[in-house]
């Protein structure tokens, strides 16, 4: 892959989404990507700090929407703005950050199995559909063995490839009562196209069980806008650091982003995936 474009799309959350792009920053070949940020109106001081990242130059393409839209929508922007040299188009909720090794891990995937889009994995104390086997490509890559029962999607990180892109007029549902990302990527099954869900190093969600306090009042906004109850999808508050899920303060303190503290039943898939051998 010579180069990418990378969007991150931005509602409120204002930290997370200075951890979701100076994550990007610190772990991606610089001259191998641009960084496009989407933000849907924040009210808690993102877009000072995205107006200022912009002027540093560690963002290349900044849009404040004149009015807060819908996630969908947001992605969609960002993908028509792509740079033309973009072999591949990603989104990033801002509530995920990529991992070091993250980008060479994606460019052997999709090359040794001639992929056409690849989904980040999602690491979810909460969603337990069952353990995957982590499989190896011929240059070392590593993604999640498919099963026939996973007729479900779910993710917050997307890659296609852009002629893939462009000879489909692919773009993400604008008003869906479930998640863009797996709308899309349903119809890509449907469409025949070549994927693979990335095992780690890949991105990972901050914020995996809806229950920091501080964010009740978005997601329920998020839900209520989706035409569905933002009261179903929260879940009790628990091994939480900062606000956080436990493994982001390490991460960022260049320590192991899992550790002991959260293999002791809350997260119960977390010592397979931390030793590489199951997830999920």
């Amino acid at each position: 892959m010579k180069f990418i474009s990378i969007s991150v799309t931005s509602w409120n959350r204002k930290e997370m989404t200075e951890y979701c792009i100076h994550s990007i920053l610190k772990n991606t070949p610089r001259e191998k990507f641009e960084l496009i940020v989407v933000d849907n109106q924040s009210t808690d001081g993102a877009i000072p700090m995205l107006r200022k990242m912009h002027h540093d130059g560690l963002i290349d393409k900044l849009y404040i929407n004149q009015q807060d839209t819908l996630l969908g929508t947001a992605i969609n922007m960002a993908w028509r703005e792509a740079d033309p040299r973009a072999e591949w188009l990603m989104s990033v909720s801002n509530d995920y950050f990529v991992m070091s090794n993250w980008f060479d891990n994606l460019n052997h995937v999709i090359k040794d199995l001639n992929l056409e889009y690849a989904l980040a994995h999602w690491l979810i104390g909460g969603y337990k559909p069952g353990l995957r086997q982590v499989m190896s490509t011929p240059s070392g890559g590593r993604y999640l063995k498919r099963r026939k029962t996973d007729n479900i999607l779910f993710g917050g990180s997307l890659c296609l490839r852009k002629d893939i892109y462009e000879k489909y007029n692919i773009h993400f549902p604008e008003n869906t009562v479930n998640s863009p990302y797996s709308v899309l990527l349903k119809q890509l099954q449907v469409m025949g196209l070549r994927g693979a869900e990335l095992a780690k190093p890949c991105t990972l969600t901050q914020d995996c069980r809806f229950n920091d306090p501080r964010y009740r009042e978005y997601y329920k906004n998020i839900h209520n806008r989706r035409r569905r109850s933002g009261e179903d999808r929260y879940l009790p508050i628990e091994a939480f650091t900062g606000g956080y899920t436990p493994f982001v303060k390490e991460y960022y303190e260049g320590t192991n982003y899992l550790n002991e503290k959260i293999w002791d039943g809350k997260v119960p898939f977390a010592r397979e995936y931390e030793e590489g051998t199951l997830v999920r």
